[in-house]
């Protein structure tokens, strides 16, 4: 048994815990306080949005410091996240709008560094079963994110608000010792000798490759259906007089669906054709999408609610989990090369930078939609986007990559 693996996997489980944990009852508490849904979508963007913001420092952190620093760092900011939002509770106005930010702000950062230090993980330490890894690890984080909001939801009715989230933070101070697992290896003890400016300008170079931008195209879409419905379908079953726990049960079928599509795919997806599973991915997300508010000729049920919820689980697990050893292939295939892990820090970092900018986008455009149209409007809208979407990507992937080669790779 690696032991850094599952030290790597336990931390990464229990950062994305905290992902939906308020899920069920914070946007009914902010309209208690007097707060608008305008709050609640920027709540939501929140964290999505730290993480984009961190990672673009994250190929320089991960050149100069080693792995189990950093996922010591992640355990203690999200720590200090939580303490924050439990201490909103008893605050209204303003104090509570910026302690709420506070916290989903410092927790995004953490997410950030964990996430990004556990793909780097399998994709420099676990060479040759990368996508077995990044399949395992999103399995804990699939089956993490799926107990945040059914174990929240019935413990807010038992204990309140407070223990939930200072409980959390506790907890994050006692289990972040699991880093201290990974033992130091020459890598992390001696970090490679390139520069803050070497280390963006190899970013920045694969981000401007064909495979890099449409593979990140395809998670920030799916990312934004999924942005949209965390903030927006909880108050849609509440409308359609779905209990608060039954509510918790029901936003956890996309985590549990993202899960078991985990599963399968750390099977089979060495044998699947990566470029094909995306574009499968991008089609779900989009129908997911649209049942999450059904068209007028189904009923308005929460069941056909609840598979369009599934829907966009699968669909973000097939968008996602190949996206970084599809880029690292065909980046090399196109003659990225490195004397050092610098090209998987940089897609690690690109990857996960995509997956939250789309989250970011879902709540904070959602609700800049909601002022003019319905939201069964808004998400007809958003699958037709995810058709038109799945369309580019076809027809650009099929474009020939010794044009990008020519254009972008020194001989």
């Amino acid at each position: 048994m690696d032991v850094r693996l599952v030290a790597v996997c336990l931390l990464y489980a229990l950062v994305n815990v905290t992902y939906l944990l308020m899920a069920p009852f914070y946007p009914q508490m902010s309209e208690t306080r007097g707060l608008s849904a305008l709050y609640v979508g920027v709540a939501f963007a929140a964290m999505p949005g730290a993480v984009v913001l961190s990672t673009p420092l994250m190929p320089t952190l991960l050149n100069h410091l080693s792995k189990r620093t950093l996922l010591l760092l992640g355990c203690g900011l999200e720590s200090a996240g939580l303490t924050l939002l439990a201490a909103s509770e008893p605050t209204t106005g303003t104090v509570f709008c910026a302690l709420g930010l506070g916290s989903r702000l410092l927790s995004g950062a953490a997410l950030a560094i964990v996430q990004v230090t556990a793909f780097a993980f399998a994709a420099t330490e676990c060479a040759g079963r990368t996508k077995q890894v990044i399949s395992v690890l999103e399995t804990f984080a699939g089956v993490s994110v799926a107990l945040g909001p059914v174990l929240s939801a019935p413990l807010y009715g038992l204990i309140g608000f407070q223990p939930i989230f200072y409980g959390g933070a506790v907890a994050f101070l006692l289990v972040s010792p699991l880093a201290c697992l990974l033992p130091p290896r020459v890598s992390d003890l001696a970090p490679v000798q390139s520069t803050v400016g070497l280390a963006a300008i190899v970013t920045l170079r694969v981000m401007h490759t064909q495979p890099v931008l449409l593979d990140s195209l395809a998670v920030t879409y799916v990312m934004l259906c999924l942005g949209v419905m965390e903030a927006y379908v909880s108050l849609r079953l509440l409308e359609l007089g779905v209990s608060m726990p039954m509510v918790g049960v029901a936003m956890s079928g996309q985590p549990a669906a993202y899960t078991l599509s985990c599963v399968f795919f750390a099977r089979f997806l060495q044998r699947l054709n990566l470029r094909t599973i995306i574009t499968v991915g991008l089609g779900l997300g989009a129908l997911g999408t649209a049942l999450c508010a059904p068209p007028d000729f189904l009923p308005a049920s929460p069941w056909i609610i609840w598979g369009g919820i599934i829907l966009i689980g699968v669909g973000m697990a097939s968008s996602f989990l190949p996206a970084l050893p599809h880029m690292i292939d065909e980046c090399k295939r196109l003659g990225f090369t490195s004397s050092d892990d610098s090209l998987e820090n940089a897609l690690s970092s690109v990857t996960s930078a995509s997956f939250s900018l789309g989250e970011m986008l879902g709540p904070a455009l959602g609700r800049v939609a909601l002022v003019f149209v319905s939201f069964q409007t808004l998400v007809q809208v958003l699958g037709v986007l995810g058709a038109l979407v799945t369309g580019v990507y076809v027809v650009a992937s099929a474009r020939p990559l010794k044009e990008v080669e020519e254009q972008f790779i020194d001989r």
